[in-house]
């Protein structure tokens, strides 16, 4: 493989449509990601807050707080999810790789045309790798939300029902001792 003018023309033609393809991913990543971020740091404060609680609730908190447990889970991730550093971490390398190949390129078109197959294949590989990322990547990341959003939000709101049916019990026996004396 050698860089020729065709090539390196075509590499500078695909390479910023594969970034900007990968910006849009990465856009829309954050787009799915806003909602159960919100919903889930909810979740977490009002089991931060419960943790917080001494004695008995009052029982206007206790039903707040039961209310903040939904009878069915919501897709949720976690604000502090791993995920999101890996998703930012993988598009950086990409579009690292692919704005190289946009300048070997476009830097080869400008003046150095001597056939070097080390820029052709960096170009190439560049390419691919954009590809298979783009391709991919959404595939991978709606995983990582489900399995991690999914364990975060039950662990939350596993904590947040033991808390309110302890709390429950508590108040309940509470207004036994009041109505027994």
């Amino acid at each position: 493989m050698k860089m020729t003018e065709t090539y390196a023309a075509t590499i500078a033609a695909v390479a910023p449509v594969l970034w900007l393809v990968a910006a849009v991913e990465v856009h829309q990543f954050l787009q799915r990601l806003a909602e159960p971020l919100r919903y889930n740091a909810g979740l977490a404060r009002t089991r931060r807050r419960t943790e917080r609680t001494e004695g008995p609730p009052t029982p206007e908190l206790l039903a707040e707080i039961e209310a903040a447990i939904p009878p069915e889970g919501h897709a949720s991730m976690d604000a502090e999810a791993p995920i999101k550093s890996r998703v930012a971490a993988v598009y950086l390398f990409v579009a690292s790789l692919l704005v190289s190949a946009e300048g070997v390129s476009l830097a080869w078109l400008g003046g150095a045309r001597h056939a070097d197959s080390a820029l052709a294949w960096f170009c190439l590989a560049s390419v691919l790798v954009g590809f298979l990322i783009v391709t991919s990547a959404p595939a991978f990341l709606a995983h990582g939300e489900a399995v991690y959003g999914h364990h975060q939000m039950n662990q939350d709101m596993e904590g947040l029902r033991t808390w309110a049916r302890a709390q429950r019990r508590a108040l309940e026996d509470q207004e036994n001792r009041g109505t027994d004396a």
